[in-house]
């Protein structure tokens, strides 16, 4: 799709994350996904505003949501959130890549093509750290979420200048 320089993010509640539930497929866990447009006001707090569309450098946070609707408690939980074409990964949360992820727990791997994951930080062959740009999806490990429990995830990445005609979607 051509839109010039505006970016559309297109957000699917359940469909565009991938993730791993326990053995027992029975077991709910309700997932929901948000992306929102990261601003600074003028006292230098930052805002969210759900973003629909978004420019060159505008930073988006994804957010996901998960929660236990069983009476049981989910095990070894590896939910994911992709870094769609035309993004890149923020390494901590933060425009300068230097705070500390926004909401814990942190991701524990990273995946260059979105299917086979590596434990951060990413090295090439030669022990150097692979460029955040080319993260294309990250993954998490949430150990146990309780009975009623919610787990909010979350990864900020900047809409690439280049990428004019980049679609970024949550897939």
């Amino acid at each position: 799709m051509h839109m010039g320089k505006t970016f559309f993010v297109l957000l699917s509640a359940v469909a565009g994350l991938a993730f791993a539930m326990p053995q027992a497929a029975a077991q709910p866990l309700v997932v929901s996904l948000m992306a929102y447009k990261v601003t600074v006001t003028s006292e230098g707090r930052e805002a969210f505003a759900v973003a629909d569309k978004a420019q060159p450098s505008d930073v988006i946070e994804y957010r996901a949501t998960y929660a236990n609707a069983s009476e049981h408690a989910l095990t070894a939980v590896s939910p994911e959130i992709p870094i769609p074409v035309g993004l890149t990964w923020i390494a901590g949360g933060d425009p300068a890549g230097t705070a500390p992820a926004p909401t814990p727990p942190g991701p524990v791997a990273a995946s260059l093509d979105g299917k086979t994951f590596a434990a951060l930080p990413l090295l090439d062959d030669g022990g150097r750290p692979i460029a955040a740009a080319l993260v294309r999806a990250l993954r998490w490990s949430i150990p146990v979420i309780k009975p009623g429990e919610t787990v909010t995830i979350s990864v900020r990445a900047t809409v690439n200048r280049t990428s004019a005609n980049a679609e970024t979607s949550a897939r």
